[in-house]
């Protein structure tokens, strides 16, 4: 059937209406109670937003566009006994016609022009209005249905309708994770209550942290990870012991905390005895990484939250964002926190608060794993080259190393790096020490990938693809690395 100029004139009405009046007020209804609640800005994707724009003015127009239908009635007269009165006002009555309004449908009575025009002649009655009234007003005169205006109390329908058009965009905005933090902080109880050895405390180092985590000491034990299982070992590397097994996924992010180890495993945060003993699971709404433990809280970056900065307590409460940006890398140290992040296609690094109440900007270069060490700043460029800066800002940048690094780590000896060529032909391809100047050089071993690094007093632990995940340790007193028995 060929639409006239009255009918698209109609439909743009409802349009206009349906965002006037319902679909702005609910989306702004929902993002006011969300910034109050949580402290949260939108992210708005327009093509979601157009989507469910589309489909909430579709059913709007399918349901309520002005119709015109007829049906046969022997006589005009008692036309009003036959309609539910409790549901219709009467605003103008003639002999052979009338024209009313529906009071049930709220608040869609009120949105929209919704006169219905009815007129009688020849035996038929002829009705002009939206169609859903006009369904309605037919089946009542025909007495098929009695429609009860308690039954059409919509509310509940439309706050739930307004909840699906805007989970989309609820979504994109992170406000569904900030729901999940906000019930977590609320009810997260853990039988055991872990508390701070002392004050000052660190889980690991921020050294072993930027080589994932994957090894961990107190002043008894060395932990490391070999093949996805945790092993236990004293000082020397001896007395090795299995303290979990490799069923799971994959384990990261060591940190010792009194009489506990703490791991990520995979999208969980977990607690062991490192006596050994049940392992508790105190966190698993995300995937953690960066995982570093400083006093009473525990920092990490979120995988889900685009790489923002978190940190929560030792019993996986108190969740706070700390930095709303997307971070590559950061480190913790006793009164700060060194940030490396995106910011306009370039990484910036920022000295954090502790708190994050307080962040200034570090270093404007391009920076990737960076670690304080003794009044420098150590740093990758995007090439893999390692430079250092003095904490005072004096002086000039020095580039210190000229190869592509895989990974490095510092510590008392020197700096241990790896390099890596996908050529695995390469004879320079291994682990190397030089010193805090990168002066002079040595290479300790041959191998490919090493993937990270883990210092600890007697030793710098590594693991390479090379040799099937299986820990080498150099051993500061011989000066020689071998495997861990």
């Amino acid at each position: 059937m060929k639409k006239t100029k009255s009918q698209y004139w109609n439909w743009i009405d409802i349009a206009l209406r349906s965002t006037l009046f319902l679909i702005l007020p609910g989306f702004l209804l929902i993002y006011v109670f969300y910034q109050v609640l949580f402290n949260v800005e939108l992210t708005l994707y327009w093509l979601t937003v157009f989507l469910a724009w589309t489909g909430v003015v579709k059913w709007m127009i399918e349901k309520y566009e002005h119709r015109s239908l007829n049906e046969p009635l022997p006589t005009f007269e008692g036309i009003e006994r036959l309609m539910t009165t409790e549901n219709w006002e009467i605003l103008d009555r003639t002999m052979d016609s009338m024209v009313i309004r529906p009071t049930f449908d709220f608040p869609f009575n009120l949105l929209l022009n919704d006169k219905v025009t009815v007129q009688y002649a020849d035996g038929r009655v002829s009705i002009q209005g939206p169609l859903q009234y006009l369904n309605v007003f037919l089946q009542e005169i025909r007495g098929d249905k009695k429609i009860e205006k308690k039954k059409n109390w919509t509310v509940p329908g439309i706050i739930l309708s307004v909840f699906a058009i805007s989970l989309p965009i609820l979504l994109d905005g992170g406000l569904w994770r900030e729901m999940k933090i906000f019930y977590h902080n609320a009810f997260a109880s853990e039988e055991v209550q872990i508390e701070v050895p002392e004050e000052g405390f660190m889980g690991n180092s921020a050294e072993n942290i930027l080589g994932s985590g994957f090894g961990a000491e107190n002043e008894d034990f060395v932990f490391y990870i070999e093949n996805n299982e945790i092993i236990k070992t004293n000082k020397n590397f001896e007395e090795r012991e299995v303290l979990l097994d490799s069923q799971g996924a994959t384990r990261m992010n060591l940190n010792v905390v009194g009489d506990y180890l703490y791991f990520t495993n995979y999208d969980e945060l977990k607690r062991v005895p490192i006596n050994g003993g049940e392992t508790e699971t105190i966190y698993d709404m995300e995937v953690l990484t960066e995982v570093q433990i400083k006093d009473d809280w525990i920092y990490f970056t979120s995988y889900e939250d685009n790489s923002n900065l978190y940190r929560m307590d030792l019993n996986g409460g108190q969740i706070e964002r700390l930095l709303n940006e997307y971070v590559s890398k950061f480190s913790v140290y006793e009164d700060k926190i060194l940030v490396s992040y995106e910011e306009n296609q370039a990484l910036r690094t920022d000295r954090l608060s502790l708190d994050g109440s307080e962040q200034t900007r570090l270093l404007n270069e391009d920076t990737f794993k960076l670690l304080e060490w003794e009044g420098y700043y150590y740093y990758l460029d995007p090439g893999s080259k390692l430079y250092r800066s003095k904490v005072d800002g004096s002086g000039k940048t020095e580039q210190i190393l000229y190869e592509n690094v895989r990974n490095y780590t510092i510590t008392d000896q020197g700096i241990f790096y790896s390099i890596y060529q996908s050529d695995l032909t390469n004879t320079q391809n291994g682990v190397y020490l030089t010193d805090h100047e990168g002066k002079e050089r040595e290479k300790l071993f041959t191998t490919t990938n090493v993937t990270d690094f883990a210092t600890t007093e007697q030793g710098v632990l590594f693991q390479s693809s090379g040799f099937s995940g299986r820990p080498r340790v150099y051993d500061y007193s011989t000066g020689e690395v071998r495997v861990i028995d």
